[in-house]
């Protein structure tokens, strides 16, 4: 699959993954599982996220969490077979460690260096996603990630040839909701996820700057970049939102 290909397949893979998930919490099937109980928050998400796994084609079985933090947030690479980037970081008791032509042992941390990462902590080891990861990164592609809470961006289906445009209109439409020039207090106040991601795009700062582009003409020639950059708290109660063109359709709670 080509770069835009694999980006769309796996966006909507993620998210169709993470639906389906939802729909199993308090099912019947559902008791003694991670899905025993809806979700409240997201570390309950992440939970949720680490334990629901689809087999993908025949190529690999694959969380949810792992599309998420191995395969959408990864680095990049010039080739189809690849070690680890440094924050997939070996920690197995097995000193023998980098064998398989550069696959790590046991388990991996997430790419994403945020408090998301720390949150989903560890993952199992799956040799499969140095093959089937982005060939490129995506430093916006945490507009693209529905985490399944109210500030959440909203879910979308993607397509190869309009992916990247989509992107853009996910950072404009979720700037627009909850990124604030404060011209009374003289203050920017960007909404929680930009600084959980802020890593990819160069820092708190720089990422201020990349997003203050989105607001409407009015707001946006207030923006200083000399002035002190605010986080606007991430609201983490379960809510599912969908983008489906202009329409906007909510979870039931949220309506």
């Amino acid at each position: 699959m080509d770069h835009p290909v694999r980006v769309s397949f796996w966006l909507n893979v993620y998210h169709t993954l993470c639906l389906h998930a939802y729909v199993l919490c308090e099912s019947e099937m559902s008791t003694g599982t991670a899905f025993a109980k809806e979700p409240s928050n997201l570390v309950d998400n992440l939970k949720i996220h680490k334990a629901a796994k689809y087999d993908v084609g025949g190529v690999g079985i694959f969380s949810a969490a792992e599309i998420h933090f191995g395969i959408l947030k990864t680095k990049g690479s010039s080739g189809v077979c690849r070690k680890f980037p440094r924050n997939f970081v070996d920690i197995s008791e097995n000193p023998g460690g980098n064998r398989s032509g550069g696959f790590l042992t046991t388990k991996i941390i997430p790419l994403d260096e945020s408090r998301l990462a720390t949150l989903v902590g560890e993952l199992p080891h799956n040799p499969m996603i140095s093959i089937v990861t982005l060939t490129n990164s995506v430093p916006k592609i945490f507009m693209g990630i529905n985490l399944g809470t109210r500030s959440s961006p909203r879910i979308r289906v993607y397509q190869p040839l309009t992916v990247f445009d989509e992107l853009e209109k996910a950072s404009r439409t979720y700037t627009r909701e909850y990124m604030f020039i404060d011209t009374r207090d003289k203050k920017v106040i960007i909404p929680e996820l930009l600084e959980w991601n802020s890593a990819s795009l160069g820092g708190t700062k720089n990422i201020s700057k990349e997003f203050v582009q989105y607001l409407l003409k009015d707001e946006k020639k207030n923006y200083n970049e000399r002035w002190p950059v605010e986080e606007l708290a991430h609201d983490q109660k379960f809510a599912v939102v969908f983008q489906y063109g202009k329409s906007t359709f909510m979870s039931p709670e949220m309506s």
